[in-house]
């Protein structure tokens, strides 16, 4: 529970943008919990390909995640070589937020779509 409260908190210390009011819907809901984190984190530069292929992919869909462009910015404006740390929150059975965190600074986040009609997209 200490997670979820922490991202919370983080959230609230952003500017209103798109993502940061898509996750604190989202984590607001009844059920949402901490499932948890890489532990070692990743390289900034591993996760800045990746999500410029999936960014790709979801341009070309209807229902894209939100949050997945501002991060990518978020991403390339590290050293390679910084290790990202992810944590994920679902509701049990389906993911619903994952957050991105650079030692104690928040990234940014991927919020699932279409949350409530039960078909969300890992992009």
């Amino acid at each position: 529970m200490r997670e979820l409260e922490m991202l919370k908190e983080a959230l609230r210390l952003q500017q209103p943008q798109a993502w940061v009011v898509a996750a604190l819907k989202v984590l607001a809901k009844p059920g949402v919990s901490y499932v948890g984190k890489s532990t070692n984190g990743v390289p900034a530069s591993h996760l800045v390909r990746v999500y410029s292929i999936r960014l790709e992919g979801a341009r070309q869909r209807p229902h894209a995640p939100t949050g997945v462009e501002p991060l990518l910015h978020a991403l390339q404006s590290l050293s390679g070589n910084v290790k990202v740390t992810i944590e994920s929150f679902d509701s049990g059975d389906k993911p619903l937020v994952a957050a991105f965190w650079a030692a104690d600074r928040l990234l940014g986040c991927i919020v699932a779509d279409d949350i409530d009609n039960n078909m969300p997209n890992r992009a």
